[in-house]
């Protein structure tokens, strides 16, 4: 089947999320190269274009890391190649070291850097504006606010790119990557270019002396790039005669003019963003009384309308937070605080199940939680349900002993307090203290399971792994005095389904647990991996084979 953005029908449209937009249009402006992270909501942008880029000739890699993906595309950049890096916002940071410098050493062919926000936190660890990194960076900022734009954009990053030799920043946010639209397409450039790479140890190589020079380089093509965000497409004026002006950037514009009557109010879309347009904005606040802003996360353009000693509606007036993504409903309720609409109806609330997020079947990292799940496991009981009837301490040590008698269990059964019941076993502690404690050497904790055991020939029966034991959970046998001590019958304890209350269960260190690290934040439970062929796209680890990867050349 033919990918949507192959099609080569300028002037025909097709329904394209933002990612893919942004896809088509690196296309269009002939890109060559494609590298990048997979992150939620980035991963699709190189997963389209790796489909077609056997057919575009496009060497499309999906990088070990952020920072890789980078250095791979500005290695393109810097031969006169056109190239697109892509990943969500966390992984800006990963990349920084590069982006920072690659903004005094400027680049030859046209480089992107597509980074996409996630307000909300839909799957991330925080919520980042990608606004103020280019601030921070002196790199141009494209602030996507739908599908349309993204494809715009991206086409005319490159253009940009090589006006100024430097990286453009390319901002999308969730529901820009994620939601679908009508977009129309434009015709494929034809640009065929020879790479070649310019040896100049002075512009590339930023020893003090070369990035002192390079930094007021950068300022002259800043200053040009202002010039540009002045009189930028993508900066739209519209004067209605209101006395009431809103200037907004990203999807948040949109739902402003969705909910209002847009005649009543005159508009200011800022698409180009950084540098700040200020003569427009200046302009615009000419012909209007009240300026109100909507924009999502940080007051990146209030801030900036504030310096210009101009008054102006923002966040804290509309009600409106840092935190979160807006809806149109959000919207029409903070301009209903303002009399300039009429409250949102509020929907009736339905009370759902939790879904907390989990590795996807097939993931690469699903295994390994797994395993890591099956380490350190302990019979756990359930205090809410026992009800201290005992029968775990009949099966164990009819199991272990060939006997009914409690005495010589490995699971105890006590009461605590009055009326609340628990069974106590060992808890396979990470560096056992028992162990430690034993000068025999007769306890040993297995380091691939985390199971301690006893050795009956060495130990002397000093007792002192059961003073070590802060959960009482050894005890020492009648007839041997011996410790006692529970080895999960080899990970299948049969006291656990002979509970008639389903109080018990077999738990690892890592059950139930928020692992953090470099594939974010998900809940993991202790679900065996599943075969598939296809890998998780979002999350990465041994995806290129299923994005179907192809190097051009």
């Amino acid at each position: 089947m033919t990918s949507k953005i192959a099609a080569d029908k300028p002037g025909t449209f097709a329904l394209l999320n933002g990612d893919e937009a942004v896809a088509r249009g690196a296309l269009e402006a002939t890109v060559k190269v494609a590298a990048a992270y997979p992150g939620t909501p980035s991963t699709e942008i190189l997963e389209a274009i790796a489909e077609v880029a056997k057919q575009f000739e496009v060497y499309a890699e999906w990088s070990i890391n952020e920072i890789v993906a980078a250095e791979v595309a500005v290695g393109a950049s810097m031969t006169g190649v056109r190239a697109i890096v892509c990943m969500k916002h966390v992984g800006l940071n990963v990349a920084a070291d590069a982006v920072m410098t690659l903004a005094y050493t400027g680049v030859e062919g046209g480089l992107v850097i597509v980074v996409c926000d996630d307000p909300a936190l839909h799957s991330s660890q925080n919520e980042q504006d990608t606004r103020y990194f280019a601030v921070h960076s002196k790199l141009p900022l494209l602030d996507a606010g739908s599908p349309q734009e993204a494809l715009d954009m991206a086409r005319y990053a490159y253009e940009l790119s090589e006006k100024l030799h430097l990286p453009i920043i390319l901002r999308l946010t969730t529901r820009v990557a994620h939601g679908k639209a009508r977009v129309k397409l434009g015709a494929f450039e034809q640009i065929n270019r020879r790479p070649n790479f310019d040896k100049n140890g002075s512009k590339w190589v930023m020893v003090p002396s070369n990035a002192i020079r390079q930094h007021r380089v950068l300022e002259k093509r800043l200053a040009e790039a202002k010039h540009d965000a002045e009189t930028s497409q993508f900066n739209i004026f519209e004067d209605n005669n209101s006395e009431i002006g809103i200037v907004g950037s990203g999807v948040g514009y949109y739902y402003a003019r969705s909910v209002l009557e847009t005649k009543k109010f005159s508009w200011l879309k800022l698409g180009f963003v950084h540098p700040f347009p200020a003569g427009m904005v200046k302009a615009f606040a000419s012909k209007v009384k009240k300026l109100i802003v909507i924009e999502e996360l940080r007051p990146y353009i209030e801030e900036n309308i504030q310096r210009l000693k101009l008054d102006v509606v923002g966040k804290a007036e509309l009600g409106l937070e840092e935190i979160g993504e807006f809806t149109p409903d959000k919207i029409r309720e903070a301009f209903a605080k303002l009399g300039l609409t009429d409250k949102p109806e509020i929907p009736q609330q339905l009370d759902l199940p939790p879904r907390p997020p989990a590795l996807c079947p097939g993931c690469p990292h699903r295994a390994f939680y797994y395993a890591l799940n099956m380490l350190n496991q302990s019979v756990q009981c359930d205090s809410d349900k026992c009800v201290g009837c005992d029968i775990c301490e009949y099966v164990c040590s009819f199991e272990k002993e060939g006997i009914f008698n409690p005495l010589k269990s490995r699971i105890r059964s006590v009461r605590i307090k009055l009326i609340n019941n628990t069974a106590i076993t060992c808890k396979a502690c990470i560096n056992a203290p028992c162990v430690a404690a034993c000068p025999e050497g007769a306890i040993v904790q297995s380091k691939q399971t985390g199971t301690v055991t006893v050795d009956w020939e060495k130990c002397k029966g000093c007792d002192w792994c059961i003073e070590s034991c802060q959960y009482g959970a050894l005890t020492l046998h009648p007839v041997t005095h011996k410790p006692l001590i529970c080895d999960t019958c080899g990970g299948d304890p049969k006291c656990i389904p002979l509970c008639p209350e389903s109080a018990l269960s077999l738990k690892g260190r890592s059950d139930d647990k928020i692992v953090t690290g470099d594939i974010g934040c998900y809940t993991l439970g202790v679900l065996p991996p599943v075969k598939a062929i296809h890998s998780c796209l979002c999350m990465g680890g041994g995806i290129s084979p299923a994005a179907g990867m192809y190097p051009a050349g």
